[in-house]
């Protein structure tokens, strides 16, 4: 698939201290059944995994072919990845929050969105009408995938684009501001938002913003479709140490280094 790059910073890394601890005796108890922790990774497919305690690294798995400088995707971590972007934007009053989307991206103005604020976006409080269903065959979860270019196209199917297909959502089931209700879209118009209020690639926003200054040891990157629209719902790739750096930084009220 087409993806853009997320440059680190070479020369400035945060190295985390190592700290390894035996894990060999945990038990862990899952629907009445007790698993040693080896057995716990290898049963899960476990392809890797870091744990950190007290900013160290106590423990360090790899698997199924992934190693410490592989970078692994993040599915719907990438969500929370993006919005991370999206708060050191509002912070730095690139973005306001309470804005709405059609005063940034007016062709969204005859769509389900067209009194949203970004807030909405944020709290999945969308009054969109969405069936998150990943087992389904047809229907607008699977345009949805073929327009990002994660499925592919069937019989004589044109191609599409991610963004024609969020201009194309109409369906409402109920006011913006309601309920919480899980949908991906919505944060793949997030990093639409954070690209046009900023006339910035969301990789390049990445970079400069969050993946630099946190001390990435390994660039990440993102899935795009083919026009480039990134999908910021679940398209991240990054190392699992440096997701664990993201953690890490969370700890730390988000600062490193000041």
């Amino acid at each position: 698939m087409p993806s853009a790059d997320i440059a680190n910073a070479l020369g400035d890394i945060w190295q985390l201290q190592s700290d390894p601890r035996d894990l060999s005796s945990l038990s862990i108890e899952h629907l009445g059944s007790r698993y040693s922790f080896d057995r716990l990774l290898g049963d899960t497919g476990t392809d890797g995994l870091v744990i950190l305690h007290r900013g160290k690294v106590i423990v360090e798995h790899y698997a199924n072919g992934i190693g410490a400088n592989t970078p692994h995707i993040l599915m719907s971590v990438s969500k929370s990845v993006t919005a991370l972007v999206a708060g050191i934007l509002a912070e730095k009053g690139a973005i306001d929050p309470e804005q709405k989307i059609v005063s940034i991206i007016p062709e969204l103005r005859d769509t389900v969105y067209s009194d949203a604020t970004i807030r909405h976006v944020l709290d999945m409080r969308v009054g969109l009408r969405f069936d998150e269903d990943y087992l389904a065959t047809s229907g607008p979860i699977v345009e949805y995938r073929k327009s990002t270019g994660w499925n592919p196209l069937g019989p004589g199917e044109n191609p599409g684009d991610l963004r024609s297909f969020l201009t194309s959502l109409r369906g409402r089931e109920g006011p913006d501001g309601g309920p919480f209700h899980y949908v991906s879209t919505n944060s793949d118009l997030l990093g639409w938002i954070l690209e046009r209020a900023t006339g910035t690639r969301f990789a390049d926003l990445m970079s400069t913003h969050l993946w630099q200054p946190m001390g990435a040891q390994y660039p990440a990157y993102i899935t795009v479709d083919r026009f480039g629209a990134p999908r910021c719902a679940g398209g991240i790739c990054m190392t699992v140490m440096d997701l664990a750096r993201v953690g890490q930084l969370i700890l730390q009220g988000g600062r490193r280094n000041g």
